[in-house]
Formats: structure tokens, C-alpha cells, sequence
């Protein structure tokens, strides 16, 4: 038996994995990809059911759109993944982190849970943006994350707060600092 070509799985050109994860409830087979070539390429999340021979995207992305840092629930038929736009500006390629969706598998439909200007976070800080997925509940009412919190001082100027582990309800968005993450940056 020979192995198929990335292709002929339905894998893009360009691309190779990065992330593999299983949602037991829908029986599907989730792969986050990263660009493998020399030009960048915003990450792309592809799914297939486990008997199926190919994967497909999870929904179509504008091309500097990326779906990254996805996590699924082990009990319900959903994933949840960041999505951030991306711009050139000389040499290198800026990210702007746009928000936090979920994507129902059964009903191939997207739901945004916070954007870049709804995110919610609790005093002292002004505003700040997810950085990292890290899980999501197994009965997919709740996501722990990582957020880097901003701090506005008297001037206006926006000064770097700091990168918390956090849990977030998703009924009602509501997000708990668990721990500053000292030294650490994602």
C-alpha cells in the first residue's frame, strides 16, 4: 500500500501539517496546516470524517485570513480557532488579530464569540487581544486561553500589559485572569 500524496488527500500546495486534533462526537478528523514553502501563507484548518479520503476546509478564508491555535470539545460536535489578518509592510508580514470563532462541524456553519473590539477584559486593563487556544470544555462552555492584557496610561499611549492564562464562559464571554505568565510570550 502506498501513502497518497498531500494533494490527492486534499492537503494545498504550500502547505504541510502543524496541528492534529479529534472531535469523538462528529467523528471528524481536524488539521490545522502552516505554510512549508518560501512565501508565507496564513494557516488553514482542514476537516475530514475519519472513514472519508479527503479533507476540506473548514470554510472558505480571504487570503490573508488566517484560522490558527484551533482546539476542539471532546463531548460536543464543535471547534473553536482564532483568526487574525495579515499585511505586508517591507520585508516582513504584520498580524492584526481580528477574533475568537466557533464552528459547528454537524451544521458546517461559523459563529464569532468575540472580536477584536469586543473582547472584555477585567480592571486595570483597557483592551488586548487572544493569543492562544489552549482547551475548550468537554461540554464546549468554556475555553482557556491566553491573553495579552494592554494598559492605557494618562496620555493615551498604549503600553504592553502582559500575558494572562485565562478562562473564558462562553455563554456569557465573561473572562477570568487564572495567572500572569511571567516571562512568557505566545
Amino acid at each position: 500500500m502506498s501513502i497518497p500524496a498531500w494533494k490527492e488527500i486534499g492537503i494545498p500546495e504550500g502547505y504541510g501539517p502543524d496541528r492534529l486534533l479529534y472531535n469523538p462526537p462528529s467523528e471528524s478528523v481536524i488539521i490545522e496546516l502552516r505554510s512549508i514553502g518560501n512565501e508565507f501563507s496564513p494557516n488553514r484548518t482542514y476537516i475530514r470524517k475519519t472513514e472519508a479520503p479527503k479533507y476540506e476546509p473548514i470554510k472558505s478564508f480571504e487570503p490573508m485570513v488566517s484560522c490558527e491555535s484551533v482546539v476542539t470539545s471532546s463531548g460536543r460536535p464543535v471547534l473553536f480557532y482564532l483568526s487574525c489578518g495579515f499585511s505586508k509592510r517591507e520585508n516582513t508580514y504584520e498580524g492584526d488579530w481580528l477574533g475568537l470563532y466557533s464552528f459547528d462541524i454537524l451544521n458546517q456553519t461559523e459563529s464569532e464569540i468575540v472580536g477584536k473590539d469586543s473582547l472584555l477584559l477585567p480592571p486595570p486593563y483597557d483592551g488586548g487581544w487572544v493569543s492562544t487556544l489552549v482547551s475548550a470544555s468537554e461540554n464546549a462552555s468554556a475555553l482557556i486561553l491566553v491573553v495579552c492584557a494592554l494598559v492605557e496610561d494618562d496620555s493615551s499611549r498604549v503600553h504592553m500589559g502582559c500575558y494572562h492564562l485565562a478562562s473564558m464562559n462562553l455563554e456569557t464571554r465573561q473572562l477570568s485572569l487564572i495567572s500572569q505568565l511571567k516571562g512568557a510570550f505566545f
